[in-house]
């Protein structure tokens, strides 16, 4: 089955506070599998880049998490994947740059992170995972979608985690509301 045939799976959560968008990453880390492309869309500050050095930080990296706004593309190395992180806000032919960055050919090998991937369309591929960071009254809300069953597997792991922070501290809870658009498969 094909991203397109795919049911998707959606999630909305309520993110109070960055410990609890810690949270959802240390929940998410464990389940990649190294070639899942994550899409992580949103207005500037609300809470992209803080989720990749969240997760690349579960992950196992101890330095500092660059944004690769000016470097365009930041590789991280773990044992068992490689991770890429992309920021695509300042790209201005899309395509053209992408292509010149030799990313293409990561897709499937490692993991994908993108942020602004609007600013890619239409050369990227589906996505496994869409999240869209946006303000909230208290905090951040974040919108994620599944559009594979490894997109699948990492949206459980984001409503997983907001059952354990809303557990852990009443004062840090995450609001969840999970659907799925199909479930006929």
């Amino acid at each position: 089955m094909d991203a397109s045939e795919f049911p998707q799976a959606t999630l909305a959560l309520h993110v109070p506070d960055e410990g609890a968008l810690a949270q959802l990453a240390t929940q998410v880390a464990p389940r990649l599998q190294g070639s899942e492309f994550v899409a992580i869309s949103g207005p500037l500050g609300a809470g992209k880049t803080s989720f990749v050095r969240a997760l690349l930080r579960a992950l196992g990296h101890v330095g500092t998490v660059r944004s690769p706004t000016f470097t365009l593309v930041e590789p991280y190395s773990f044992a068992r994947m490689e991770v890429l992180h992309l920021d695509l806000y300042r790209l201005k032919t899309g395509a053209q740059e992408l292509e010149m960055l030799g990313v293409r050919e990561q897709f499937g090998a490692a993991v994908i992170l993108i942020e602004w991937p609007e600013n890619g369309a239409p050369w990227l591929p589906t996505a496994d995972l869409e999240m869209r960071f946006d303000y909230a009254e208290h905090g951040r809300s974040l919108h994620a979608t599944a559009s594979t069953a490894a997109g699948e597997v990492l949206l459980a792991a984001l409503g997983a985690a907001s059952a354990v922070v809303s557990a852990s501290s009443a004062a840090s809870s995450i609001s969840v509301i999970v659907s799925n658009a199909v479930m006929n498969s």
